[in-house]
């Protein structure tokens, strides 16, 4: 399906749609469910259209499907959540789905000396702006976890946005602990594997943190506080 972030063509996609709808697709599901894809499954005219039952969206997004599914509970990585839209038609999701990474032993040493033990690293950038908490909201945070005898550290990725970003938290948080940035993935995905725990939006280090079973918790942009999440 062609696509650019951010929107949609419908000159692109149509041509996709009149591919479809003469297939007389009878189920249909819709993992993602979003908006577009919601409209998708109406459009192409499948008789059986499959859509988790989650609030937000469009006001007609949850009409474009004659069948629902509650949405999964948030402990569950992103993958497994998406999938589990077919337990409606009894389908289980394929253990495959269950991430996992591996480190490299030889990335210990380097790591112990950037990251205590029992630390919390947040990091604080995404790839879109609307996936982000307000860097005011991360100083609040940082105060809130001293205050709690929770030890911090910020992270966030080396561009120039990313990096502006993290110029900002030192003007607000001054004293909080700010990571260097970490060259190598390998070196990067140790620092996850040793943290106590990581939050941050919606974004790969994220998805990373879910792989290792490091605690991952996603901050959601239009919440004031972090809610347990796998992904």
């Amino acid at each position: 399906m062609p696509r650019r972030r951010g929107s949609a063509s419908v000159a692109q996609t149509w041509p996709v749609i009149r591919a479809f709808a003469p297939r007389k697709i009878r189920p249909l599901g819709g993992f993602a469910g979003n908006d577009r894809g919601a409209i998708l499954s109406f459009l192409i005219g499948a008789r059986q259209r499959l859509g988790l039952d989650d609030r937000g969206g469009f006001l007609g997004r949850r009409f474009c499907y004659n069948q629902h599914v509650p949405s999964a509970p948030l402990t569950q990585h992103e993958s497994l959540r998406l999938a589990h839209v077919l337990s409606a038609w009894n389908i289980a999701p394929p253990s495959s789905l269950e991430p996992e990474i591996r480190i490299d032993p030889a990335m210990d040493a380097s790591v112990e000396k950037l990251l205590p033990k029992g630390t919390i690293v947040c990091h604080i950038a995404a790839s879109q702006p609307k996936k982000e908490w307000p860097v005011r909201h991360w100083a609040a945070f940082y105060q809130l976890a001293v205050a709690a005898g929770r030890q911090l550290a910020f992270t966030t990725a080396k561009g120039a946005r990313e990096q502006m970003l993290m110029a900002e938290l030192r003007k607000v948080a001054p004293q909080a602990p700010i990571l260097p940035v970490v060259p190598e993935l390998a070196q990067f995905l140790a620092l996850l594997k040793r943290a106590e725990a990581f939050i941050s939006g919606d974004t790969g280090p994220l998805h990373f943190a879910a792989g290792l079973a490091c605690r991952p918790f996603h901050c959601r942009p239009q919440f004031r506080h972090a809610v347990g999440a796998g992904g």
